[in-house]
């Protein structure tokens, strides 16, 4: 007791204690999104909440997780539109942002919130060397550090996207049969792989899924819509074989287990 109200020593992180009693007793601390918040806000909350079966908390912030990560490509190319960046300031000079982003990876797993990773492992990990993967990120006088097993996916995983990758588009049948200018357009798809095999080798984040790009290239309208098909076909099929890529279980499997927890799937409607 101290001063005559009853005192409870908690064993975890003070952070962690600070943020949950504070999504607790400030009810517009930690809304739902698409209200923002930031990752380290998440992860502090995420965690006792999931040690204590606070079930509230602990599916406010998986939906806040889900929404940044989620299982389908269409609202992974949409979630700009519906929520925010849990990373968008923090410091990548420090270590911070590889911290944190590593932490992602560590809390996902712990949790039991593996759909998010297909997503995590593809549009942050990219971004940090293999060196931080393999012997982690010291930051705030912490370590950050994936498990053994997810290092071995997290580094399989760029290599085989970039050779699945690189063969279905060496594959695209083009020109269009109905091609009206056969020189130009033959031009402009040997510019499109040359570009498509210079980022694979840099490799450097999800630039393949910004798809608007296909809309400028210049093609006759029969070729237009023949790339337009192809390029959309592509990501699905891409899409499809991400979580192959770093080891993890298929997008069935992981849909199940999101379901069975936040009782959805689809994070947007259109």
């Amino acid at each position: 007791m101290m001063d005559g109200c009853p005192l409870i020593v908690m064993p975890d992180d003070p952070a962690s204690v600070e943020y949950i009693l504070k999504a607790i007793m400030q009810p517009n601390f930690f809304l739902p999104p698409p209200s923002p918040s930031q990752y380290h806000i998440v992860a502090a909350v995420l965690r006792p909440a999931h040690k204590y079966d606070a079930a509230t908390f602990r599916d406010r912030a998986l939906r806040h997780l889900s929404a940044r990560y989620p299982c389908t490509l269409r609202d992974f190319l949409h979630r700009d539109k519906h929520s925010r960046p849990l990373f968008g300031s923090y410091d990548r000079e420090n270590g911070e942002a590889e911290a944190y982003a590593t932490d992602t990876a560590v809390l996902l797993h712990e949790v039991g919130a593996w759909w998010c990773l297909p997503a995590v492992y593809e549009a942050i990990l990219p971004k940090i060397s293999a060196a931080f993967i393999l012997n982690g990120v010291h930051f705030a006088s912490r370590h950050y550090e994936v498990s053994h097993e997810q290092k071995v996916g997290i580094l399989d995983g760029p290599q085989n996207f970039t050779q699945d990758l690189a063969t279905r588009v060496a594959h695209i049948s083009f020109p269009s049969t109905n091609c009206e200018e056969k020189e130009r357009c033959t031009s402009t798809y040997h510019s499109l792989l040359f570009v498509y095999l210079t980022k694979l080798q840099r490799r450097t984040g999800p630039w393949f899924w910004n798809l608007d790009f296909k809309n400028a290239l210049p093609l006759c309208q029969p070729c237009r819509a023949k790339m337009n098909e192809s390029i959309e076909q592509l990501a699905d099929e891409i899409w499809t074989s991400i979580p192959g890529y770093f080891s993890l279980p298929p997008w069935s499997e992981l849909k199940t287990m999101k379901q069975a927890t936040l009782g959805y799937v689809d994070e947007y409607n259109g």
